[in-house]
């Protein structure tokens, strides 16, 4: 794996390498000088959905519960018009968080992956859409990679009914299900949100191969610089984020 890593790095100029594992002695660390750069949690389910769902928090259950009752529906994204809609929302959504954006045609080339399964669902309330997930999918393991929500309608909780929909459909579908809810720093917001899932926590281990410092979201300057970012213009959030976000490390 070392060796791999290298070649990619020399053939980038990169400036170091990082490695994520949950497992500190798999990197052979008498062939490679690790930094411990950063610390992390994370959330593994696994089962069937009927299973799953009798291990939730109590709490989780009712709110998947309401949202249902609510008339939320769940859709996939499959059209240029469905692509269209989830990306106004990301664009906005993104850009007054103080993130910067992938271009469109980044999630067109990933629904059309021949490699697995990079699949975008929303959540729309009437004709509204009110959250959106992506969720890469390779045989029987899915990983939550990005959440959107419309602020307005955050109360509506319908992200959990996103992630109930997505575990449902693969748990029923593949032998072994897992999700991976993705790292996440301990005792954030989201990390409360993903603990009420009942999932095997883990611990996540950022490793580099040389000292490096990264970005650190609550430092003052990143802080800084996502307001300044949260004002943009939404036009100029478009062209200039897709510079920008591939060079963001967190």
């Amino acid at each position: 794996m070392h060796s791999f890593a290298e070649s990619i790095k020399k053939q980038t100029r990169a400036n170091f390498l990082e490695y994520r594992t949950e497992a500190l002695t798999g990197l052979e660390p008498q062939d490679l000088t690790l930094e411990t750069s950063a610390i992390y949690r994370n959330f593994t389910l696994k089962g069937g959905s009927s299973d799953l769902w009798e291990r939730f928090d109590r709490k989780l259950r009712n709110i998947i519960r309401k949202s249902t009752s609510l008339g939320i529906t769940v859709q996939k994204v499959e059209s240029p018009a469905d692509l269209s809609s989830f990306y106004k929302l990301y664009l906005r959504v993104q850009t007054r968080r103080g993130s910067p954006v992938h271009r469109s045609e980044f999630f067109e080339t990933l629904l059309e992956s021949k490699t697995g399964e990079f699949p975008i669902f929303l959540a729309r309330m009437d004709s509204e859409i009110v959250s959106a997930i992506i969720a890469p999918a390779l045989k029987n393991r899915v990983d939550w990679w990005i959440n959107i929500n419309e602020p307005k309608h955050r109360h509506l909780n319908a992200t959990s009914l996103l992630l109930w929909n997505l575990i449902k459909i693969k748990s029923e579908n593949h032998d072994n299900f897992s999700m991976n809810l993705g790292r996440t720093r301990s005792g954030s917001p989201i990390y409360d949100f993903k603990r009420q899932w009942s999932g095997s926590e883990t611990t996540l281990f950022n490793l580099t191969d040389t000292t490096v410092k990264l970005s650190d979201p609550d430092a003052s300057s990143f802080r800084f610089a996502s307001k300044i970012w949260s004002v943009l213009p939404l036009s100029i959030s478009k062209r200039i984020g897709p510079r920008v976000i591939v060079g963001v490390a967190m």
